[in-house]
């Protein structure tokens, strides 16, 4: 017999960062970040990925990497908040 797996913990954001497509085109939509993986992957999307050499990049990069590692509801809002600071820098977070 195989024995269950142990659930997964959940990845995934309170609520959604919502950024525009194209930060410079608000006519090619809005994505919708909501999980920790969606957020590893949107720093280096949306206009984010400029600001890779600024602490606050990579300061949320850390960020959700501990959040991977280790999904606390407090490290999950703490790398929520800190792609939501990341993409408010870059000028593609949709208000």
């Amino acid at each position: 017999m195989v024995a269950p797996k142990p659930a997964q913990p959940s990845l995934t954001f309170d609520a959604p960062v919502a950024v525009w497509a194209d930060r410079l085109n608000h006519g090619a939509g809005q994505h919708s970040i909501g999980t920790v993986a969606d957020g590893l992957q949107a720093l280096h999307r949306h206009g984010m990925e400029r600001l890779r050499s600024d602490p606050l990049w990579k300061a949320a990069a850390a960020a959700l990497a501990r959040a991977q590692l280790a999904p606390t509801p407090a490290a999950l809002d703490a790398a929520r908040s800190a792609l939501q600071a990341v993409a408010k820098e870059a000028g593609c977070l949709a208000e």
